[in-house]
């Protein structure tokens, strides 16, 4: 069971068994001026496989620019705005992370930006042959992040599983950082964070109140999600 004092001479223990990706949404769309959503907060990973336009991402309070032939991460938990002023089309998969029980570490220490390789086109491209009508129907985020809630899409057959899973993990490496997986979170700091986290995940099928995180631990109050 993952413990929060886990420090960086404990992370060699970390394997691919140890970690498990689990798809909810995947597509790919045209969007314009219209994508401006602003200060979005989701439990899990978006990445992004920018194919032509351009656009910009607010990922806690810096923003970074979308260009063609990118591939993009927004973490989970951090708080983000949309904007653009043009086009731009792009593949999608978001996604949730269950590491040793809680997840990478540090998410908000990833990588967010990379250069994409010349083959992670037809690696998004085989996901969404492999997953097809996972795209979001509704694009807003207020509307399809409750609709996760309902429970995570399931992949019906063992080997599109295996591959698809093979695929999601190939391109969510391109984000792993050593400071994300070795960050120490000591007891002190991290013990309150993990039970929160944990919390969040076993109950995502319902609104959250905010009181629920309190000095003595988790009780009653006003609306989270």
């Amino acid at each position: 069971m993952y413990e929060s004092t886990l420090c960086a001479s404990d992370m060699g223990a970390l394997s691919l068994r140890d970690i498990s990706l689990l798809p909810v949404f995947a597509g790919v769309k045209q969007v314009g001026p219209w994508w401006n959503f602003k200060h979005v907060i989701s439990p899990f990973y978006r990445l992004y496989y920018v194919e032509s336009g351009a656009a910009r991402v607010c990922v806690d309070d810096v923003w970074y620019e979308l260009r063609s032939g990118q591939l993009f991460l927004i973490p989970k938990y951090a708080c983000h705005s949309y904007e653009c002023t043009g086009g731009m089309n792009h593949y999608y998969i978001c996604f949730f992370d269950d590491w040793v029980g809680n997840g990478v570490p540090r998410p908000d220490k990833m990588a967010l930006q990379v250069q994409a390789e010349p083959y992670d086109l037809a690696l998004m491209r085989r996901f969404l042959q492999l997953n097809p009508c996972m795209e979001l129907v509704n694009v807003d985020p207020k509307v399809y992040n409750r609709a996760v809630y309902d429970g995570a899409t399931c992949l019906s057959h063992a080997r599109k599983e295996m591959e698809s899973c093979g695929i999601l993990m190939q391109l969510f490496s391109r984000f792993v950082t050593d400071e994300c997986l070795g960050y120490c979170l000591g007891a002190a700091a991290g013990g309150k964070f993990d039970e929160i986290v944990n919390y969040i995940h076993s109950h995502l099928d319902r609104h959250i109140p905010f009181g629920r995180v309190g000095r003595q631990g988790l009780s009653d109050g006003g609306a989270f999600l």
